[in-house]
């Protein structure tokens, strides 16, 4: 017997999904995206992701999605990632610079400096005040995002492919072959 679950936008007379189309900038590869609900509560979350979409329907009947072009990388981009207000957006790229951005406008507010290979990814603490690139130079960093300075520094012997904050912030997931779990003070 096959069971059959609701799906919650036909109820609201929307359709099943959304799509974008944006027209290419750059040759840029970019190789994950990802969309986090802000509330660790599970309910809360499938209400927050969904008024989340309702609200980009709202906003695309209205107007067009315009283009915001950043620049300032001399690399391709490798990563990208918003902090949880949305207001703040990170890039690494392969100039072994991570950048931090006004999201709505696309200014450039500064560059974190110390890293000396590719950076392939990064992750902003919930409050903001943290940023952690992990870099083909095999170390990980750990920045202050309102100041710029490195607050530590984690050396592997291969290159830190991705990392990842825990929910609290208090851990951090660095993944190169196989992964590692660290304590983030």
């Amino acid at each position: 017997m096959q069971r059959r679950f609701a799906n919650p936008f036909q109820k609201k007379g929307l359709p099943n999904r959304y799509s974008f189309t944006l027209p290419s900038l750059s040759q840029a590869v970019i190789t994950e995206i990802h969309l986090h609900p802000p509330s660790p509560s599970q309910h809360r979350q499938k209400r927050q992701v969904l008024l989340f979409f309702k609200f980009l329907a709202r906003k695309e009947e209205k107007k067009k999605m315009r283009p915001i072009l950043m620049k300032g990388h001399e690399r391709p981009l490798t990563f990208l990632k918003y902090n949880r207000d949305g207001d703040l957006l990170f890039s690494c790229a392969k100039d072994h610079t991570p950048t931090v951005w006004f999201a709505d406008n696309g200014e450039r507010i500064g560059t974190y400096r110390g890293h000396n290979g590719a950076v392939w990814s990064c992750d902003v603490s919930r409050d903001s005040m943290r940023l952690i690139t992990g870099s083909a130079d095999q170390t990980v960093k750990l920045w202050n995002v309102q100041t710029g300075a490195q607050l530590c520094t984690f050396n592997f012997g291969s290159p830190a492919r991705s990392v990842d904050f825990s929910v609290g912030d208090k851990l951090a997931v660095i993944v190169r072959y196989g992964f590692i779990l660290c304590k983030v003070k």
